[in-house]
C-alpha cells in the first residue's frame, strides 16, 4: 500500500494592502480628530472657566465700586445736610439775635419783643440773604 501523500497548498487570504497615500491620509484624519477634541477640552475645561471667572472678578469689581461710590455720596450728602442745616441754625440765631439788640423785650412775655416794622424788615432781609447763601454752597 503505498500513501500518497497529495500536497494542498492552503493560501491564506490576501489581507488588504494599505497604500502608503491611504495611511498618510488616516494619520491626517486621526490627527484632526485629536486636535478638534484636544481645543474642545481645553475651551470647556480650561479657556472658558477660566473667562467665566474674569468676567465675574470684573462684575464683583464693578459692583463693588458702585457700593462705595453710593457709600461716599450718602457720608457727602449727610455732611452736607449737616452743614445746611448749621448755616440756617445760624442765620436763624443771627437773626434773632438782631432783634433782641435792637428791639424790645415785652415785659412778661418771654422771647417776644417789639420794634419798628423797618427793622423787622432788615432783620427778616438779611436772614433771607443769609438762608439763600446756605442753599447755594450746601443746598441741593
Amino acid at each position: 500500500e503505498s500513501e500518497t501523500i497529495s500536497q494542498v497548498t492552503i493560501e491564506k487570504p490576501k489581507v488588504a494592502q494599505i497604500s502608503t497615500e491611504r495611511k498618510v491620509l488616516l494619520i491626517i484624519l486621526a490627527f484632526v480628530s485629536l486636535s478638534i477634541s484636544g481645543s474642545t477640552f481645553y475651551y470647556f475645561v480650561i479657556a472658558m472657566p477660566r473667562n467665566n471667572n474674569e468676567r465675574l472678578k470684573i462684575e464683583k469689581q464693578k459692583f463693588d465700586n458702585e457700593i462705595q461710590e453710593k457709600k461716599t455720596q450718602e457720608l457727602l450728602n449727610s455732611q452736607n445736610e449737616n452743614i445746611l442745616r448749621d448755616c440756617l441754625d445760624e442765620a436763624d440765631r443771627k437773626y434773632w439775635e438782631y432783634i433782641k439788640l435792637n428791639g424790645h423785650p415785652v415785659p412778661g412775655k418771654f422771647g417776644v419783643y417789639t420794634a419798628p416794622k423797618d427793622l423787622w424788615d432788615h432783620a427778616e432781609q438779611v436772614k433771607q440773604n443769609a438762608i439763600n447763601i446756605c442753599l447755594k454752597r450746601y443746598g441741593k
